[in-house]
C-alpha cells in the first residue's frame, strides 16, 4: 500500500478524497492486524530471549501506534464488522471514537502509522535476517503469471454489464413479493453507480 502511495506526489491532491477514505480504513485494519502479530511476537520470549531486547528498540513505533487506544474497537464495530457492539448487540456509528479521539481521523496519520508499522517490520527482520530469508521464498518469486479471474471478472468495462444482469435478477425477485426500489432510497444508491470522476483543476 505504502508503494502505492508513493506513486503519487501528494495523496490528499492526487487521489480522489473517496478512494484515500477507503485506503485509509484499508490502512487501519493492516495496522491492527500488526498490532495482533506483535502481540503474539512477544508471547514467544520465553523461548527466545532476543525478542525482549527486539521489543524493547521498536517500542518507540509501537507506542506511537498505540496514542489511538480505541484501534481495536474501531476495527471491530466498524471497519471489519458491523456497525454493532457486540457486548450489547447495539447498532454503534464511526463518529463516537473519532470524536473521542480513539480512533485516526485524517488520512496524513493514517500514513504516519502504516510508515511506524513498516519500519517496525523492517527492524525485527533485520534482527531475525536468517530466519527472515528461511521463509522468504513463502512471499513467492518477484514476478509470477498472472491467475486467470475464476468465477469473476476480469476487466473494468464488465462491471456494468454484469451489476445489470444481477439487477435485473433482483428486481424480479423484489417484485415477486411485492417490493419496488424507488423513492429517496432509489436516489441515494442509484447516485452511488452513477457516479464520475470530476475534472481536476489545472
Amino acid at each position: 500500500m505504502l508503494r502505492g502511495y508513493r506513486d503519487v506526489e501528494d495523496a490528499a491532491r492526487d487521489i480522489p478524497e473517496n478512494l484515500l477514505f477507503s485506503l485509509a480504513n484499508h490502512g487501519l485494519i493492516l495496522i491492527c492486524k500488526f498490532l495482533e502479530v506483535w502481540r503474539d511476537f512477544g508471547g514467544v520470549a520465553g523461548a527466545v530471549p532476543r525478542v525482549v531486547d527486539v521489543r524493547k528498540a521498536v517500542h518507540p513505533l509501537i507506542e506511537r501506534i498505540e496514542v489511538w487506544p480505541g484501534l481495536t474497537a474501531f476495527r471491530n464495530t466498524t471497519l471489519a464488522h458491523a456497525y454493532l457492539d457486540k457486548k450489547t448487540g447495539s447498532p454503534v456509528g464511526p463518529w463516537p471514537a473519532l470524536y473521542e479521539h480513539k480512533a485516526p481521523t485524517y488520512h496524513a496519520e493514517v500514513l504516519l502509522l502504516q510508515h511506524a508499522l513498516h519500519m517496525a517490520v523492517a527492524a525485527v527482520l533485520a534482527c531475525f535476517e536468517a530466519d527472515y530469508q528461511g521463509i522468504r521464498p513463502l512471499i513467492g518469486p518477484a514476478r509470477r503469471p498472472d491467475p486467470s479471474p475464476g468465477p469473476g471478472i476480469q476487466l473494468g468495462t464488465e462491471i456494468e454489464p454484469a451489476l445489470k444482469a444481477l439487477a435485473r435478477d433482483v428486481d424480479r425477485g423484489l417484485a415477486g413479493i411485492g417490493v419496488v426500489i424507488k423513492g429517496t432510497l432509489a436516489k441515494e444508491f442509484a447516485e452511488m453507480f452513477e457516479q464520475r470522476p470530476k475534472p481536476r483543476a489545472a
